[in-house]
């Protein structure tokens, strides 16, 4: 064993000696990649309002039982360098005020009406100003893109909530795609049932704050009221409360992704699906992965997938700007053609914004 040692360092010392004593040529080429920048894009967007000036607010004025006033908006996504961007709606609320006092309200919650001049003498009674918790809310948002086409749409709340309720949560109305905008329509109608004279004259000061986060790989989708025409809006049926999260890596050679929900079938298997409506021929969509609920209808799948395509796929001319992500029992769907095979919305899972993945080896 030692002599081979011996042997190979001396074959070393030989090449070496060539190497110094001698000119050695070889051939060689240089190629070099010249420019290279990297830039980063800008979260930028602006919100004007229909029927009031943003800066200022909007002046819900002289509201009755049975009422109901809108404050619409519409959010652009057009900075200078725009990316994907997701959007939240927060309605902040001030305190609640006496406002006017008049002798029904007083008479109503046990006080003294001592003339307009003296105004009421309570009599230890407290003045019950809680008028959001009698104002229903409903939300609807549309997506557009840069072409002014309706790309998504849902209803969020349909009168279904209060002021009081919402004013504590942050609203996720979807995602923007560069140079789209979102029509944000939003009523407060005030309840004929609950609505009697203790809230006569109060007043209920809120602002409404919307941000824009960028695209960072996370969607949500939830049980909706699917409902396949602009009339009749796909309404989100458990809002606020997710049923599935799914992250993923924006931009990536392949789809690397985790996804968990709850609330399913028990026992039964579902496919997570690019859904590409109507399925046009050269863009069925795409199968991301598949697994199979627990006993208690949870489920949980990760994989890195390499689909050659990014989502949404140049062929997708109904969602150009966003793709459509749901979890449907394995039973109606076809992994062969990438197609749904039968119509049971009740069981599925629908996304509550597009998404937006870049498969960057293609």
């Amino acid at each position: 064993m030692n002599k081979k040692i011996l042997v190979s360092l001396s074959v070393i010392a030989v090449v070496a000696a060539i190497g110094i004593g001698g000119t050695v040529a070889y051939f060689s080429d240089t190629e070099t990649s010249e420019a290279n920048l990297f830039t980063a894009g800008t979260i930028d967007i602006h919100v004007k309002g229909d029927n009031f000036t943003w800066t200022e607010g909007a002046l819900l004025d002289d509201m009755k039982p049975c009422y109901t006033d809108y404050i619409n908006f519409t959010i652009y996504n057009d900075g200078s360098d725009p990316n994907p961007v997701n959007v939240w709606k927060h309605l902040i609320l001030g305190v609640e005020e006496t406002g006017a006092v008049s002798e029904p309200e007083c008479d109503e919650q046990g006080g003294t009406w001592t003339g307009p001049v003296s105004g009421c003498f309570w009599n230890g009674a407290v003045d019950d100003n809680n008028i959001s918790s009698i104002i229903d809310y409903d939300l609807i948002v549309w997506v557009y893109d840069y072409c002014d086409r309706l790309i998504w749409w849902q209803t969020i709340y349909d009168k279904d909530i209060t002021v009081a309720e919402i004013a504590c949560k942050e609203i996720y109305l979807g995602m923007i795609p560069v140079n789209g905008y979102m029509e944000v329509e939003q009523s407060y109608h005030m309840q004929d049932y609950e609505s009697t004279n203790w809230a006569q004259g109060d007043i209920m000061p809120f602002d409404i704050e919307i941000k824009g986060i960028q695209l960072r790989g996370e969607a949500w989708l939830d049980f909706k009221q699917a409902e396949k025409s602009p009339e009749e809006y796909w309404k989100v049926k458990n809002p606020g409360n997710p049923a599935g999260t799914l992250t993923y890596i924006v931009k990536h050679p392949e789809f690397d992704y985790g996804f968990t929900a709850s609330g399913l079938q028990n026992n039964t298997e579902y496919s997570l699906i690019y859904y590409a409506d109507p399925w046009p021929g050269n863009n069925p969509g795409a199968l991301i992965g598949t697994a199979t609920t627990d006993g208690t209808g949870n489920i949980a799948m990760s994989d890195s997938v390499e689909l050659n395509m990014s989502f949404p796929a140049p062929g997708d001319l109904n969602h150009p700007d966003g793709a459509k992500i749901w979890l449907v029992p394995s039973s109606d769907y076809d992994d062969s053609t990438n197609e749904l095979t039968a119509w049971n919305p009740d069981t599925y899972l629908f996304e509550i914004g597009l998404i937006w993945y870049e498969d960057t080896d293609l």
